[in-house]
């Protein structure tokens, strides 16, 4: 979600729901920048803009709480596009599992939580417990150039976050 829309810089964002009568409930944010080019091969999202939050249905804050501070890097590198995604900040108490990221040319077609098959570019981080206060997620393919392309990608990061039990 974005915290601090001040903050944006040259990402953009937007909102995207799977919410249908067939009850689909799914929704998520999708961030977007202009792609890197060989003269200036990353773009990095500044610190502050963006936030992971459990419980915040359909996109509202208030409903939730903030479970980490997001950061992405793009870079472009000779064979294609690469995304990394730190969250940095998980609250005491909470856990991670089943991370998953999308990065691609288009904005995905619906919501994070409900991706089916999981991107191709998904990243999977093994940890429930013990609880970590930081993790970082890079993508486990390039996604290929295209030749003189100056538009757009979209990225996006979809997460389990819980309360860990205390036994």
């Amino acid at each position: 979600m974005v915290k601090d829309a001040s903050l944006a810089g040259s990402w953009g964002s937007e909102w995207i729901s799977d919410v249908s009568p067939s009850g689909s409930n799914n929704w998520g944010v999708v961030f977007n920048v202009t792609a890197p080019t060989a003269a200036a091969p990353t773009v990095m999202m500044n610190a502050g803009y963006a936030f992971m939050c459990a419980g915040c249905g359909q996109n509202i804050a208030s409903r939730g709480t903030d479970v980490g501070a997001v950061r992405i890097t793009i870079t472009r590198a000779s064979g294609g596009y690469n995304a990394t995604i730190s969250v940095s900040g998980i609250p005491s108490g909470f856990a991670v599992k089943d991370v998953n990221m999308y990065l691609g040319y288009d904005s995905p077609k619906n919501a994070p939580g409900s991706w089916k098959p999981k991107p191709t570019t998904s990243v999977l981080v093994p940890f429930w417990s013990p609880p970590t206060t930081s993790f970082t997620a890079t993508s486990s393919q390039l996604l290929s150039l295209r030749t003189g392309y100056t538009g757009k990608l979209y990225v996006t990061l979809h997460y389990v976050s819980g309360k860990t039990c205390a036994h």
